[in-house]
């Protein structure tokens, strides 16, 4: 059985497609890092970190990063250029299984712009993420993956 995460949308909310996660042999920020960015983690869970890179002024980078053994499992990275950057990280149980979902909040003057990063381990153990762009809506994140905002929902297949 795999997970995948399906997303019930209104016009107003983008979604990616679900990506597997990518096993990471470097840190985290050795990946995203160029240059004299900086990188550090903005949140963190048991299981899982987000980590932010970038310059203050420019293009930031936000990764979710999960621990897989002795290795790292990262997610899609989301971009941001010139924003203030805050996220709420929580555990989440999709399809039963053990999962992670993180709240972005990008702030850029008087416009904040919101996203939801979904991710869960399949029933091989290969994890898959999804994102949500909600716009202006701030989301509410349910204990069971449910992301609440509007009428735009996520749910697993």
């Amino acid at each position: 059985m795999r997970i995948a995460l399906a997303l019930l949308v209104s016009s107003s909310v983008a979604s990616a497609a679900p990506a597997p996660m990518q096993l990471l042999d470097d840190d985290v920020c050795t990946l995203v890092r160029t240059g004299k960015d900086r990188c550090a983690p903005i949140a963190k869970l048991d299981r899982a970190t987000v980590y932010l890179s970038g310059t203050r002024h420019g293009i930031q980078r936000v990764l979710l990063a999960v621990p897989n053994g002795d290795r790292v499992m990262v997610g899609p990275s989301l971009d941001y250029t010139d924003a203030a950057i805050a996220s709420t990280l929580v555990p989440v149980r999709l399809d039963g299984r053990p999962g992670v979902a993180v709240a972005i909040a990008a702030t850029s003057g008087t416009k904040t712009t919101n996203q939801v990063v979904g991710c869960a381990a399949a029933e091989n153990g290969v994890w898959k993420c999804t994102s949500l762009d909600l716009g202006a809506c701030t989301p509410v994140i349910g204990a069971d993956g449910a992301v609440g905002c509007g009428t735009a929902t996520l749910h697993l297949d």
